[in-house]
């Protein structure tokens, strides 16, 4: 049961909940969280281009793709939008969303908008979203946002990567009026849904010729690219030293520090576990033992009478030994079938609950411990017998009376 717990960490699972690049570099407030998107923080927030080409001259570097991303420039009309049945709404019938039981009234960006998180991608990062609903074909998508008139909406997904569908405020196909800070309204139609768990009721996507034209190149947010395997490690750290020395308010995330982190955790269970099978097994062997042993000191006087009607000590180890391997062979048995029911049952609804779990069915490390308790089923019984059946019989009858 341990290894099929510790064999159900899903690397894959793990690395896709995190990162879905070989690297992600941004100002270092973006990975502690403090990255607002505001015009009054760009200044202080942004990445740098400089950042960029250094990464991108690296040997080794294969391809990359800009973010931007702005959250006080971009509204949704409010008169124009109709909002879903599954969407919850306060007794005004306000548009809202739900965080623990409460109804928290959407933010709105002024008194005729709901504010929106607009996002503005380069192609590299178009070919890593995951279509739910809509248009897949990523030819057809990016010639029809390039024209501004389409919109890709992001819906959150849970630690499982399902849709939450109860958070849904748009299908594909949809249309919204959106309005930008020159006084510009312009009502687009939702072209696909992605899964995408980035904050906000209303996240859009375009592309990043379509953003920069709305608003500005400022709105850098952060660049993801990928690198070849074999030159990983040598990128990670020009990317370590470049962020701690020559820019540090920047900073970086990357697949091999998900995926050290990754085998750290499994490692610790791993131990955990390992600690435990051994404790349990010592537990189990030494009550094994017992049992055998018990079971030959309480039966000295049925063995000696044996011996006395003409048992051989030969035949007596034989029929000992027997029962032995019949002992072991019947904890095996029961072994395989708690096992394999615990398995399928237990430990699959416990991996299923995990995000980052994939349940298989292990068998083999029980498989393997059985030679060993045959061994002890043959052994044990011999040994114990050998060093009581150097007494005589006359001595084995006194000792059982």
């Amino acid at each position: 049961s341990i290894f099929t717990f510790t064999n159900a960490f899903d690397m894959d699972k793990y690395l896709a909940n995190f990162v879905s690049s070989d690297f992600v570099i941004a100002n270092a407030k973006y990975f502690n969280s403090e990255y607002s998107a505001r015009k009054e923080d760009l200044q202080e927030s942004h990445l740098t281009e400089s950042f960029i080409e250094a990464c991108e001259e690296q040997e080794g570097f294969e391809k990359g793709g800009r973010i931007y991303a702005a959250t006080d420039q971009v509204g949704v009309k409010i008169s124009d939008y109709k909002i879903p049945k599954n969407m919850p709404v306060n007794e005004n019938g306000e548009l809202c969303w739900m965080w623990n039981g409460e109804k928290i009234p959407v933010t709105k960006l002024n008194e005729e908008n709901y504010q929106t998180m607009y996002y503005g991608v380069d192609d590299f990062l178009f070919e890593k979203m995951e279509v739910y609903e809509g248009e897949k074909d990523l030819d057809v998508i990016k010639e029809k946002l390039a024209t501004g008139n389409y919109l890709i909406y992001a819906v959150s997904t849970d630690d499982n990567g399902m849709v939450r569908k109860e958070d849904m405020v748009h299908h594909a196909g949809d249309k919204v009026t959106l309005s930008f800070p020159n006084g510009e309204e312009r009502e687009v139609e939702i072209l696909s849904v992605i899964k995408e768990n980035y904050y906000g009721i209303f996240p859009y996507y375009t592309t990043a010729e379509v953003f920069r034209k709305d608003l500005s190149e400022d709105y850098l947010m952060s660049y993801s690219f990928d690198v070849r395997d074999d030159r990983e490690e040598a990128i990670q750290q020009f990317v370590k030293n470049y962020s701690e020395k020559t820019e540090p308010t920047m900073n970086y995330e990357s697949k091999l520090k998900w995926s050290n982190e990754f085998e750290s955790l499994k490692g610790m269970f791993t131990i955990i576990g390992c600690f435990l099978t051994f404790v349990v097994a010592v537990i189990g062997i030494l009550n094994f033992i017992n049992a055998i042993l018990t079971s030959i000191v309480t039966r000295l006087r049925e063995l000696a009478m044996l011996e006395s009607i003409g048992m051989t000590k030969k035949q007596i180890i034989k029929m000992l030994t027997l029962e032995g391997i019949y002992y072991a062979g019947f904890t095996m048995i029961s072994s395989v079938l708690i096992g394999m029911l615990m398995s399928v049952t237990i430990l699959r609804v416990l991996t299923s609950q995990i995000w980052f779990m994939k349940y298989q069915f292990v068998i083999w490390p029980m498989l393997v411990t059985f030679p060993f308790l045959l061994v002890l089923g043959w052994l044990v019984p011999k040994a114990a017998y050998h060093f009581q059946g150097k007494k005589s019989m006359i001595e084995q009858l006194k000792n059982a009376d």
